[in-house]
């Protein structure tokens, strides 16, 4: 239906072109809402850490749990809702690790101001909004090292882990260190967005075969 029917394909995330639907235009198209930038500098962030997301397995909830009970960490914050809840407040416990549900609030990005971390352990996202969010919060974001999280590698304070000693290390350097204002995350609005795809569809206007409906 796809290809029978569209001359472009918008999608969340670059690094989903391999699928594309037998096209040859496909953009990735993608952007945070202007109430997650920080204007200034949070006084005084806490020292904890954050997951948001669904509260699904799906979401390397089990990873997150044996990753921080090697690190020590005995408490940690979730915030969501989903069908595997219990079992996930269950299996935290018998690791030792206390949880700490937060529901989904009318305004998170106030919600999750001073939190200094967020650390997503899932290695099945397309294209994490939370994550994008977190860097335009100005947070450290800890991630697996994965194709679909390559995005976020430019930003800097996004720390990517390979193994757990790198976890160990990356959450320590979290914990302690201050993040760094990172002029790129304007990339992550949607007006960037909106201007890439326009200048991308600006050079295509010459392609009638491609894009026919710009003439």
């Amino acid at each position: 239906i796809i290809k029978k029917n569209c001359h472009v394909v918008l999608d969340l995330c670059e690094q989903r072109q391999e699928s594309n639907y037998g096209l040859n235009s496909f953009l990735p198209l993608n952007g945070i809402a202007n109430h997650f930038f920080v204007s200034s500098k949070i006084q005084d962030p806490q020292k904890a850490g954050y997951f948001i997301g669904k509260m699904v397995w799906e979401k390397g909830l089990r990873e997150l749990f044996h990753l921080l009970k090697l690190a020590k960490e005995t408490e940690f914050i979730l915030i969501g809702q989903g069908k595997d809840k219990s079992a996930i407040l269950d299996y935290a416990y018998k690791l030792g690790i206390k949880v700490q549900f937060i529901s989904y609030s009318e305004n998170p990005a106030k919600d999750l101001a001073t939190f200094r971390y967020f650390i997503n352990c899932s290695r099945s996202e397309v294209y994490c909004t939370a994550t994008a969010e977190a860097i335009a919060m100005n947070k450290f974001v800890i991630l697996p090292r994965t194709k679909s999280n390559e995005i976020f590698y430019q930003f800097k304070n996004c720390l990517p882990y390979s193994t757990p000693d790198e976890f160990l290390y990356q959450l320590s350097y979290a914990k302690n260190m201050e993040a760094v204002y990172d002029p790129n995350v304007e990339l992550l609005r949607w007006s960037s967005s909106i201007t890439y795809l326009k200048k991308i569809l600006d050079e295509r206007k010459d392609d009638q075969k491609s894009l026919p409906y710009l003439h």
